[in-house]
């Protein structure tokens, strides 16, 4: 239906109504003088063509009492317009008045008004003002687009952050509370092997220093000794002289200046020797003394033995208990004398207390570089190179941050970069060295500094088995355990199998409220030679945990988690983190949440749920604003797990207060929970429930929102369920204050006909402007000063000096025009869809500073219908 000048002519008061043969669509003509491409030979292509003027008649049934009242509003012309869309109009003139009806019977009659749209296209009836700032050399703006109109409803989601975003900020998961877990930091060393015998080399064969060892020759009466250079031997050669002393070599002084050794402790001393083809195996004479020199049980002999693996010629003794010197002689055999052509070379001596014969060692000398046989040690002297004991060391791993560590049951604990290590480079070796069975590495002292009384731990450790255990084993060789002061044995242990491996291990246990000391140790459980173990990759954490372990040096394998240090890389804990969802607080007895990646079955769900306490009440909490309290509202959102819980809390979603709730289903898969509550008298919070304790599998939950009213639609903002027609807009900042979905009637496709009277206005400083449509019609202008704004009207143009829309310099001499149609207009240009058209500018600079763009006129439309 149309009105004129305001004036309906479907009119119940007038008595008009309005009706067919009218046109309720006009008809368009495009006049061309011109053509705009040349079409053949001789025929020139001239720019330029405008619609031609709308006729549109328009039949009107009226008393005719109300025919004269008709006709005079058309004939005033004015401006035509729908009556039910009152936001567009056209101007027209009044071209003729048709009646039909004749003689008094007819006093109703169809009027027919003929008119004449000037401007051929409808126009908005408001003003509109398009800005942008132009921050850039070229700047795109875009005028009067497509929309919708005509609101049929609106809701709100007071739920600020429906789509879960995070905020960029870490939340602490788990703790691992060991702040060493790979062993990858030592503190010191410690020693593992002591050769005794200070000239192992040997360099030297003159007469020893007190209380250390050399092979030398014992007196003028036995055979002469000589040092080889050549490998280093020390030689015992008759040389062609018998000799009545079978006295070959002694390696120490006598008395209190003898070699020092340790009371009832097996020694083993082994050398390497060649001898002439005639000669004797050697036997070992020895004298011992108490540490004053005093004599001890007289002269004894050992027999010398050749070790087939290693062809080292070795005995064992045990000294007394009252012995701490030695002097050691080799003796021709039970041979009283030495034949002329006797010889015996020696070198690469060790006397070491163990039990049997052990691989040769020696630190770097003049013999060779450094012989070490085992990787992760080092050797040294003690003293001056070849005139002092020599050691073997290990590195011992820090210690943690609470507690100790214990060598426990005689053994050494050592970092190892060989086998067993899982991650990083060093992982920690158990070596026996005792008789003791109970050989481990020890966690904590013995407090509660590292382990609280009450509270419940999970522990897991890597074992790697390297060759079999023998001999005799403890209860708990190759175990993690648990124990405390109340279970004096063991709380809780994990063992791996006595065969050559890898094991993962892991234990929950709870430290008894009535403790006084707790402590974890990591067992090898056998005694000196009977097998080593390397443990790696150490996990401690408050709770049930069935998580893997927990090192920024190990993967995670978890795409929703990263593990970092707490602070100093393997001296301080190590936490699993996740980003934290804007506007869901966790609750760190109950439960943690954290940003999601995780998407199933086309669904996102970014806020997943771990639940933090050993019981199942565990949810997350958000504030419910007045607005979706005083009259009831609906709570919805989706919840995913992956598979029934056991021990679930029959609560998915609750609000309060009074507090009203909908239960789950414990079932796996994707369902939407919706619960429409009545008047909150308070804000008690509304709740995502994870609904089981902690170890239990994790929740997902996705697309909440929480609106006034009972309310049956989807959560939003969200593009799957927009459209259009329904538009979802934020109330404030996106992703942190609440929303608004509105549907609307109907769908304004935007400009469809020329702009030619908009008004354009620039903010100064600016140079080098241009102005171009997406027609190709531009303007251009060459300076605007700071603080001066030009104004473009038509093909005029003014600089004022305050920010106004009249008035101004005349300034349209430096002002420049062009296009199609040989001026600047604004035209329609087409979008994605045909029913979504903008006029499009692109405004071009050479500098700006502080520059803006204005564009103010009324929209073009070849249709007024919407």
């Amino acid at each position: 239906m149309y009105s004129v000048n305001g004036v309906p002519l479907d009119n119940e008061e007038m008595g008009w109504r309005f009706r067919a043969p009218s046109q309720p669509l006009s008809g368009l003509s495009r006049e061309r003088t011109t053509l705009s491409a040349a079409g053949r030979d001789g025929v020139i292509s001239v720019p330029g063509a405008t619609f031609g003027a709308v006729g549109l008649p328009l039949m009107v049934q009226t008393p005719r009492a109300q025919h004269e009242a008709l006709v005079a509003l058309f004939a005033e012309d004015g401006v035509l317009s729908l009556t039910d869309t009152p936001t567009r109009q056209a101007r027209f003139e009044f071209l003729a008045s048709s009646p039909a009806g004749h003689g008094a019977a007819d006093e109703v009659i169809d009027v027919t008004c003929t008119i004449r749209l000037i401007d051929a296209t409808w126009r908005d009836v408001d003003v509109t003002t398009f800005t942008a700032a132009l921050s850039a050399a070229s700047v795109p703006l875009s005028c009067w687009p497509a929309h919708p109109s005509g609101v049929l409803s609106q809701v709100r989601n007071h739920f600020t952050n429906p789509r879960l975003v995070g905020n960029g900020q870490r939340v602490t998961v788990w703790e691992n509370l060991f702040t060493n877990p790979g062993f990858e930091t030592g503190s010191g060393t410690i020693e593992l092997r002591r050769n005794i015998f200070s000239d192992t080399v040997p360099a030297s064969v003159t007469a020893v220093s007190s209380n250390l060892a050399r092979w030398f020759r014992s007196s003028g009466s036995t055979v002469p000794a000589t040092l080889e250079t050549s490998g280093w031997w020390a030689r015992f050669d008759a040389a062609g002289t018998a000799y009545a002393d079978g006295t070959i070599a002694r390696a120490s002084d006598w008395g209190v200046n003898g070699l020092v050794v340790l009371p009832s402790t097996t020694y083993v001393l082994s050398f390497e020797m060649e001898r002439a083809a005639g000669s004797g195996v050697p036997r070992v004479d020895r004298y011992e003394y108490t540490s004053t020199g005093t004599g001890v049980g007289g002269r004894t002999n050992t027999p010398l033995t050749q070790d087939p693996a290693t062809g080292r010629w070795f005995t064992t003794f045990t000294t007394a208990a009252t012995v701490e010197r030695v002097t050691l002689i080799l003796m021709n055999g039970s041979l009283t004398t030495i034949a002329a052509t006797d010889w015996w070379r020696f070198r690469r001596t060790m006397m070491e207390a163990a039990p049997t014969l052990r691989p040769y060692f020696a630190p770097a000398n003049t013999d060779t570089a450094a012989i070490i046989p085992d990787p992760d040690m080092a050797t040294s002297f003690t003293g001056a190179t070849n005139a002092s004991p020599s050691i073997m060391t290990g590195v011992t791993p820090a210690a943690p941050a609470a507690g100790h560590i214990a060598n426990g049951g005689s053994s050494a604990c050592i970092l190892t970069s060989g086998a067993g290590v899982q991650h990083g480079t060093k992982a920690l070796r158990i070596i026996p060295l005792g008789t003791s069975v109970e050989s481990h590495y020890q966690i904590s002292g013995y407090n509660l500094t590292l382990l609280g009384a009450g509270k419940t731990y999970t522990a897991l450790a890597t074992v790697t088995v390297l060759t079999a255990q023998t001999g005799t084993q403890s209860t708990n060789a190759r175990s993690l355990v648990s124990t405390d002061s109340v279970n004096s044995n063991f709380n809780q242990k994990a063992t791996a199998p006595n065969v050559p491996g890898t094991y993962p291990l892991r234990i929950t246990f709870t430290v008894p409220s009535t403790a006084t000391w707790a402590v974890i140790r990591l067992f090898d459980g056998v005694s000196a030679g009977n097998g080593e173990v390397v443990w790696d990759d150490v996990t401690i954490v408050e709770g049930v945990y069935n998580g893997p372990h927990i090192s920024p040096d190990a993967a995670y394998g978890d795409p929703d988690l990263q593990v970092v240090w707490a602070g100093a890389a393997n001296a301080s804990t190590a936490r699993v983190t996740g980003e934290v969802v804007a506007g869901v607080p966790s609750i760190a007895d109950r439960c943690v949440a954290v940003r999601s990646s995780k998407v199933v079955n086309g669904v996102a769900l970014p806020l997943r749920l771990i639940a933090k306490r050993n019981t199942n009440d565990t949810f997350v909490n958000f504030s419910v604003p007045v607005a979706a309290r005083t009259d009831g509202g609906t709570l919805l959102a989706t919840r995913y797990q992956e598979a029934p819980i056991a021990g679930l809390i029959p609560r998915a979603l609750w609000i309060g207060s009074p507090a009203q709730e909908i239960p789950p289903v414990n079932e796996s898969g994707i369902r939407e929970y919706r619960l429409k509550y009545g008047p909150l008298t308070s804000d008690g919070g509304a709740r995502f429930y994870h609904g089981a304790a902690q170890g239990t599998p994790d929740v997902w939950w996705s697309m909440p929102a929480l609106v006034a009213g009972s309310y049956d639609g989807p959560s939003f903002p969200d593009t799957a369920t927009a459209s259009r027609l329904v538009v979802d807009a934020w109330d404030g900042t996106v992703d942190a204050s609440s929303s608004t979905r509105t549907t609307y009637e109907s769908w304004d496709g935007g400009l469809s006909a020329p702009v030619q009277d908009a008004i354009v206005r620039v903010k100064g400083a600016v140079t080098g402007l241009t102005i171009t449509d997406a027609s190709g019609a531009w303007l251009s202008f060459p300076t605007i000063p700071a603080g001066q704004w030009l104004r473009v009207e038509g093909r005029r143009a003014f600089l004022t000096t305050t920010d106004v829309w009249t008035g101004g310099t005349d300034v349209s001499g430096d002002l420049r025009q062009g296009g199609p149609r040989r001026r600047f207009e604004i035209t329609p240009k087409r979008g994605a869809s045909p029913d979504a058209r903008a006029g499009q500018l692109t405004v071009a600079t050479g500098s700006r500073t502080g520059a803006v763009i204005e564009v103010r006129g009324r929209g073009a439309y070849l249709q007024a219908e919407r």
